[in-house]
Protein backbone atom coordinates (compact mmCIF):
# COMPACT_ATOMS: atom_id res chain seq x y z
CA UNK A 1 0.00 0.00 0.00
CA UNK A 2 1.37 3.05 -0.91
CA UNK A 3 -0.05 6.86 -0.91
CA UNK A 4 1.42 10.01 -2.71
CA UNK A 5 1.57 13.04 -0.45
CA UNK A 6 0.15 16.42 -2.14
CA UNK A 7 3.23 19.01 -2.19
CA UNK A 8 1.34 21.57 -3.10
CA UNK A 9 -1.05 21.18 -0.40
CA UNK A 10 -1.36 24.55 1.70
CA UNK A 11 -3.07 25.57 4.94
CA UNK A 12 -4.33 29.59 4.80
CA UNK A 13 -4.91 30.37 8.35
CA UNK A 14 -5.25 33.66 10.63
CA UNK A 15 -4.20 34.62 14.43
CA UNK A 16 -4.84 37.74 15.72
CA UNK A 17 -4.56 38.71 19.54
CA UNK A 18 -8.14 41.02 19.31
CA UNK A 19 -8.03 43.00 22.50
CA UNK A 20 -11.47 42.58 22.47
CA UNK A 21 -13.83 40.98 19.70
CA UNK A 22 -17.20 42.00 20.87
CA UNK A 23 -17.07 46.11 19.35
CA UNK A 24 -14.95 44.49 16.47
CA UNK A 25 -17.25 41.51 15.10
CA UNK A 26 -18.76 43.44 11.84
CA UNK A 27 -14.27 43.87 11.03
CA UNK A 28 -14.08 40.33 11.66
CA UNK A 29 -17.02 38.91 9.58
CA UNK A 30 -15.75 41.74 6.13
CA UNK A 31 -12.05 40.05 6.48
CA UNK A 32 -13.37 36.45 6.66
CA UNK A 33 -15.83 37.02 3.91
CA UNK A 34 -12.85 38.42 1.99
CA UNK A 35 -10.45 35.49 2.53
CA UNK A 36 -10.66 31.93 1.61
CA UNK A 37 -8.84 30.90 5.25
CA UNK A 38 -8.98 27.52 6.11
CA UNK A 39 -8.51 28.26 10.12
CA UNK A 40 -8.75 31.10 12.23
CA UNK A 41 -7.47 31.22 15.82
CA UNK A 42 -8.76 34.42 17.80
CA UNK A 43 -7.30 35.34 21.37
CA UNK A 44 -8.18 37.79 23.95
CA UNK A 45 -11.38 37.74 22.50
CA UNK A 46 -13.52 38.42 25.56
CA UNK A 47 -16.62 36.94 24.63
CA UNK A 48 -18.84 35.74 26.63
CA UNK A 49 -21.87 32.96 26.51
CA UNK A 50 -24.17 36.34 25.38
CA UNK A 51 -22.32 36.72 21.93
CA UNK A 52 -23.93 33.75 19.63
CA UNK A 53 -22.09 31.66 17.16
CA UNK A 54 -24.11 33.03 14.52
CA UNK A 55 -23.29 36.48 15.43
CA UNK A 56 -19.50 36.00 14.48
CA UNK A 57 -20.34 35.30 10.66
CA UNK A 58 -18.80 32.04 10.59
CA UNK A 59 -21.34 29.89 8.42
CA UNK A 60 -19.20 27.95 6.34
CA UNK A 61 -17.28 27.51 9.75
CA UNK A 62 -17.14 24.91 12.64
CA UNK A 63 -16.48 27.30 16.14
CA UNK A 64 -14.63 26.01 18.67
CA UNK A 65 -14.78 28.77 21.66
CA UNK A 66 -13.52 29.07 25.79
CA UNK A 67 -15.41 31.65 27.12
CA UNK A 68 -15.75 32.26 30.55
CA UNK A 69 -19.16 31.99 32.91
CA UNK A 70 -19.47 35.43 33.55
CA UNK A 71 -20.81 33.93 37.06
CA UNK A 72 -18.14 32.55 38.32
CA UNK A 73 -15.46 35.51 37.95
CA UNK A 74 -15.53 39.10 38.86
CA UNK A 75 -16.03 41.94 36.14
CA UNK A 76 -11.98 42.27 35.90
CA UNK A 77 -11.35 38.69 35.17
CA UNK A 78 -14.17 39.00 32.08
CA UNK A 79 -12.04 41.33 30.07
CA UNK A 80 -8.97 38.53 29.76
CA UNK A 81 -7.62 35.93 27.34
CA UNK A 82 -10.29 33.91 26.05
CA UNK A 83 -9.80 31.64 22.74
CA UNK A 84 -11.92 31.21 19.72
CA UNK A 85 -10.94 28.57 17.03
CA UNK A 86 -12.48 28.21 13.95
CA UNK A 87 -12.68 25.43 11.24
CA UNK A 88 -13.10 25.59 7.54
CA UNK A 89 -16.17 22.99 7.31
CA UNK A 90 -14.64 21.32 4.17
CA UNK A 91 -12.33 19.88 6.91
CA UNK A 92 -12.93 17.22 9.40
CA UNK A 93 -12.26 18.96 12.59
CA UNK A 94 -12.57 17.97 16.68
CA UNK A 95 -12.43 19.44 20.28
CA UNK A 96 -9.77 17.62 22.33
CA UNK A 97 -10.33 17.15 25.54
CA UNK A 98 -7.81 18.47 28.10
CA UNK A 99 -8.60 17.88 31.65
CA UNK A 100 -6.40 20.76 33.16
CA UNK A 101 -8.77 24.08 34.02
CA UNK A 102 -5.96 25.77 35.79
CA UNK A 103 -6.26 28.15 32.74
CA UNK A 104 -7.94 28.86 29.45
CA UNK A 105 -7.09 26.76 26.72
CA UNK A 106 -8.53 25.31 23.60
CA UNK A 107 -7.53 22.33 21.25
CA UNK A 108 -8.60 21.46 18.08
CA UNK A 109 -7.60 18.70 16.00
CA UNK A 110 -8.06 18.69 12.25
Amino acid sequence: LTSQVNSNLSLNGFYQNCRGLRNKLSNLKCNVAGANFLFIVLTETWLNVDIFDSELGSYNYNVYRCDRNSLQVNVLELEESLILIVIHKSLFSKIISINDQSFEQLFVSF
